[in-house]
């Protein structure tokens, strides 16, 4: 298990396009010396060491998984174990002395924010972000588009239509073919111009589901395996960061 956690954060620390650099350029635009701050998910800590740097005198890192302890050790080596504060607990649980000027949580996923994250935001905005504070990021907008992606569709669909040492596989295909899988998706994959299903505003919405309806029309010949969804994500300002098919630089999740 630690092993898998260290990987996963060697992957999200080292392997990131510009997506830190975007994160430490939001921090830097909204955090003042004397603020204090919520490290919402923290992980390894980096955002809080961010924050530190932008001058921050107090950081909450709140971490549910193991992985605090990777954030303790190097807040250790940097000196700043009197400055972050590391709580071990899901955000929902946790209780802190005083609201913060900026909440900030890098808590997503392919498409949009990681499972319970909405919640998770909009309960520690409501909860320890003090009048005027800011949150980071502030919107995402929910993007899909329509795909031509033979390869990874044998791969995780029609693999099940296969027969192994005489078991017929082919009942789990209807299973398959309705769960939602990670992609790597290009420019060249697309049938259609990616187009906004939806636009969350973290400051103001309300509820943790979001739909929307959207429209594409395809522009070349292909078969169509399923719907691409991506997203992007305004941090602060004009600092923005996403996976879009052929845009995406600015962060190393894959698609939905």
């Amino acid at each position: 298990m630690m092993h898998n956690e260290l990987e996963f954060h060697a992957f999200c620390l080292t392997d990131t396009g510009s997506r830190l650099d975007r994160f430490a350029a939001a921090i830097a635009a909204r955090v003042r010396p004397g603020d204090t701050v919520l490290d919402l998910g923290a992980g390894s800590g980096i955002l809080s060491f961010l924050a530190c740097r932008a001058g921050a005198r107090r950081v909450y890192a709140i971490e549910a998984s193991g992985s605090i302890e990777f954030a303790r050790l190097l807040a250790e080596r940097h000196g700043l174990q009197d400055r972050i504060e590391f709580i071990a607990q899901p955000s929902t649980q946790v209780f802190l002395p005083e609201r913060v000027g900026t909440v900030v949580g890098d808590i997503h996923d392919t498409f949009g924010l990681q499972r319970h994250g909405l919640t998770a935001l909009m309960d520690a905005r409501d909860r320890f972000l003090a009048p005027g504070g800011a949150l980071i990021p502030c919107r995402i907008q929910l993007m899909t588009a329509p795909v031509d992606v033979p390869h990874h569709y044998q791969r995780t669909i029609d693999v099940w239509r296969q027969q192994v040492h005489g078991v017929d596989l082919s009942p789990l295909r209807s299973l398959a073919v309705q769960q939602p899988t990670a992609i790597r998706a290009y420019t060249s994959h697309l049938l259609s111009e990616p187009a906004s299903l939806a636009t969350i505003d973290l400051m103001r919405v309300t509820r943790p589901h979001v739909s929307g309806i959207n429209h594409s029309d395809v522009t070349r010949d292909g078969t169509l395996h399923g719907i691409c969804g991506c997203f992007v994500t305004t941090l602060a300002d004009d600092i923005v960061m996403g996976n879009v098919p052929g845009d995406s630089g600015t962060t190393n999740f894959a698609q939905a």
